[in-house]
């Protein structure tokens, strides 16, 4: 608890892990030094409760509707530059009418799926390939729920530490067989040849369930898998690699894939819309400005294939998915003169009801591989649907928006560049180093060796 509390008090703005009401924690990432056209964070926006003008629609009143829009349109800008794209190409959907209406990706461009790697069971220390509590070789990643054992005393429970020579002969003479059923950060660790394995150490300690207090059930990897999914390609292959010593360690794409989770609990490049719901500011969170939220559909995903994510649920508990396509759908267009006591250019309004279609978890039986079949089969995902209504002027020109009920994304973030959680000031562990993960993934997903990595070749099955 000691933990998520002080990690809690750090975040601001946030980005994820678990907090202790169930769902991810938010956790702290490199913010980039630009902010678009504000600095800092948006203030809370209060839920309102008058009419505007429709008693299904939020009010807005009391609000600088124009400096909201601006606050997380700045943020929607500071993300486009992340990217690498072009901000004056948004004016080109600063009008209700722009863009596309629907999208939804081929198998070969969607995001990749991943579980979340639930830290209750040793997250990427679990050997998922085995149900088995506890090794006859007794290496170090398989413990019990809830001990009390220190490290040392759980590893070696009936002798001393052996020494790291005494430690590196006992893999080597391991089998295949064993040494394929490791989990993904022991493979790692010996690939580099830490027979001592301090990144398994560090993850059973710091993530796994010899941290004090204990991981709760929820706590997991979500925020990781959805960017990593959205960010860097996805291991399709099993690889066979070699370490110095000669030993041959197969890395499934699921080890890859729960690698590049970890490595990306803290991200590069990081911008967000809106305000996360946390225990403190229930009823207070500043939700996303609809109107960021519609050019962002149209612009990032219709246009230009760039996955974003958001939380689904407007409570303390964080539930981190991946918008994979959406439908946008005009319900409503009318002119109101009324709408000029809000805004003195307003004509007319349109309320849309859009469809989201969004990734969460993927059992770890179907993402051990290429997921662009199941990603992009509808039935997988999860539906929400996201109703406001868009005031325009006189050329079309979207004013601002508000939200109908409340129904839309608790917080929007976006995630480019590598995965830090190895050199972030609150990064875990140092040994999930992004150039070697990355190194791995990327002759995962091409099916050849690379020839990059320092220590080793790979076969490719």
């Amino acid at each position: 608890m000691n933990y998520l509390i002080a990690l809690i008090l750090l975040f601001t703005p946030i980005c994820w892990a678990q907090d202790d009401n169930g769902g991810d924690v938010q956790i702290r990432v490199n913010l980039p030094a630009e902010a678009g056209a504000e600095e800092g964070r948006p203030a809370a926006r209060s839920n309102l409760a008058s009419i505007l003008p429709d008693p299904d629609i939020a009010s807005v009143e009391g609000l600088d509707l124009y400096n909201s829009r601006e606050t997380d349109m700045g943020w929607l800008r500071n993300a486009l530059r992340n990217y690498g794209l072009n901000v004056e190409e948004l004016d080109d959907y600063s009008k209700w009418r722009d863009g596309k209406d629907s999208f939804f990706p081929t198998p070969e461009n969607a995001p990749w799926a991943g579980p979340y790697f639930p830290m209750a069971n040793n997250g990427i220390a679990r050997r998922w390939q085995t149900r088995t509590l506890r090794d006859p070789l007794d290496a170090l990643t398989v413990v019990l729920p809830f001990s009390r054992r220190s490290f040392r005393a759980w590893a070696f429970p009936n002798r001393e530490e052996p020494s790291l020579e005494e430690q590196r002969d006992r893999f080597v003479q391991m089998s295949s067989d064993e040494i394929n059923k490791l989990s993904a950060i022991e493979k790692l660790d010996l690939l580099y040849g830490r027979y001592d394995l301090p990144g398994t150490k560090i993850e059973l300690e710091k993530r796994g369930t010899l941290r004090r207090p204990l991981p709760a059930f929820w706590e997991g990897f979500c925020n990781g898998a959805r960017a990593s999914g959205a960010c860097i390609p996805e291991p399709k292959h099993p690889i066979e690699v070699e370490n110095p010593d000669g030993l041959k360690i197969v890395f499934e794409p699921l080890d890859l894939k729960a690698l590049a989770a970890a490595m990306y609990f803290y991200v590069e490049k990081f911008a967000a819309l809106g305000e996360s719901t946390r225990q403190w500011n229930l009823g207070r969170a500043k939700m996303p400005d609809p109107v960021a939220v519609d050019v962002a559909l149209r612009y990032l995903i219709g246009e230009k294939q760039k996955y974003f994510m958001f939380d689904s649920e407007q409570t303390a508990q964080v539930f981190n998915r991946t918008v994979v396509g959406y439908e946008r759908k005009l319900v409503k267009q009318d002119v109101d003169s009324s709408l000029k006591q809000y805004h003195r250019q307003a004509i007319g309004y349109v309320d849309y009801e859009t469809t989201i279609y969004a990734l969460a978890e993927i059992p770890i039986s179907l993402a051990n591989g290429f997921s662009g079949h199941w990603v992009t089969n509808k039935k997988n995902l999860k539906k929400f649907k996201w109703k406001y209504r868009l005031i325009y002027g006189p050329r079309d020109e979207i004013l601002f928006g508000v939200w109908h009920k409340n129904q839309g994304p608790d917080y929007v973030w976006f995630a480019t560049g590598k995965g830090t959680d190895a050199t972030n000031d609150l990064g875990v562990n140092p040994f999930l180093e992004f150039d070697h993960i990355e190194d791995l993934v990327l002759q995962s997903h091409s099916g050849r060796s690379l020839g990059r990595c320092e220590y080793h070749f790979a076969r490719i099955y």
